[in-house]
């Protein structure tokens, strides 16, 4: 009887750690898809180096990186990495920027590098220091009509009580740290994967 009752606690004991660690992660970026999604043909698709608003936030590694690895896990497409030298060569052509996407620059890309569609972030507003603060859009868009197929964008402050709830609850899952969220909020590469995550949630 008594095994029986100590057997009782430890499973109690192990759902109350499950709930704890399956605390749903309220949801701040918010985003939109086209109608007609499901109609496009995706397999392989680029990430386009990040653009900025500000020659500070030129050469972000830590957030490059953090869409390049959330975007890669959230699909299933054959993700293609370009940079600024692969672009070199299309200087000609009219600049990639945020919402202005010519038809002639996306066949070109589609052509050389053989793509059905492209991603780019661009950098919104940055604050690596505490109170951290990041904005930023992500957008996908089809290499064949150009139209934007899906588009999404999250602000995150720090300072912000939101901000915070939603990080806490994230970094249970996703903080290599004991210290967690209070962590997260002194590093601007785990900022920048909260950023991402919260992002893919909507593709």
């Amino acid at each position: 009887m008594r095994v029986v009752a100590l057997l009782g606690i430890s499973l109690l004991g192990l759902a109350g750690c499950s709930n704890v660690g399956t605390k749903a992660v309220p949801l701040l970026a918010t985003g939109r898809m086209t109608s007609d999604f499901e109609s496009y043909t995706l397999r392989r698709v680029a990430v386009l180096p990040l653009e900025a608003d500000s020659i500070e936030f030129v050469g972000d590694e830590s957030l490059k990186d953090a869409l390049y690895a959330e975007f890669v896990a959230a699909t299933d497409y054959e993700v293609v990495p370009l940079d600024a030298r692969d672009l070199l060569e299309m200087q000609g052509l009219e600049p990639l920027r945020r919402g202005h996407y010519s038809a002639e620059t996306l066949l070109e890309l589609r052509r050389r590098f053989r793509l059905d569609a492209i991603a780019v972030g661009s950098i919104l507003t940055r604050r690596a220091v505490p109170p951290q603060r990041l904005g930023v859009q992500f957008d996908l868009l089809s290499c064949e009509t150009g139209a934007t197929l899906w588009s999404a964008s999250v602000m995150l402050d720090a300072a912000d009580a939101r901000t915070r709830e939603a990080l806490e609850a994230w970094s249970v899952e996703h903080s290599d740290s004991r210290a967690g969220a209070e962590l997260i909020l002194l590093s601007p590469r785990n900022f920048a994967r909260f950023a991402a995550w919260q992002l893919m949630q909507l593709l």
